[in-house]
């Protein structure tokens, strides 16, 4: 497996051919486990993406730590769970959608109504989440960000932070 993975990192090194393009490692900046939500009209859910493995360190040492891919091709899914993660919710919508598959509209390509485009390449983004008191019960919900590539259904990236809400 560990040889799976260090193939699928070198086929992305810049100047190889027919080249890999890499997954970024996304991380949910806010809110977080220890965040006070008191009684929120809206939560600011703030994420970064960032062109290194899952662990923060260069896919191989063979990259430079400049390396990046272009973020204009990625878009985003965020979502949460009442449920801790045997069901999610689109955030943009409220509607059911499945974790790890990216939304799409034949003829169009990701769904707009579903989907965040990146706004800020190589900084932060950032979605107000409307979680009204009367849709929205004090207690604890999984919150997930998935980056996917718009042209590639295969592979992504994602984080999930757990967070409480106090009414």
């Amino acid at each position: 497996m560990l040889s799976l993975v260090h193939s699928f990192f070198g086929g992305g090194l810049p100047g190889t051919p027919d080249r890999i393009a890499q997954l970024p490692r996304v991380t949910i900046l806010s809110p977080t486990l220890i965040t006070e939500l008191e009684n929120p009209a809206t939560i600011d859910v703030r994420w970064r993406t960032e062109w290194t493995r899952w662990d923060g360190k260069p896919y191989t040492r063979s990259y430079a730590s400049s390396f990046a891919e272009s973020e204009n091709d990625l878009v985003y899914v965020p979502m949460y769970s009442r449920d801790n993660g045997t069901t999610w919710l689109a955030m943009l919508d409220d509607q059911p959608i499945e974790a790890g598959r990216l939304p799409w509209l034949d003829g169009v390509g990701p769904d707009p109504a579903r989907t965040l485009p990146d706004l800020i390449p190589g900084g932060d983004e950032v979605y107000a989440w409307a979680v009204p008191a009367d849709k929205f019960a004090e207690g604890s919900y999984l919150v997930r960000v998935e980056a996917h590539r718009a042209n590639e259904s295969l592979h992504y990236a994602q984080h999930m932070e757990k967070i409480y809400v106090n009414r």
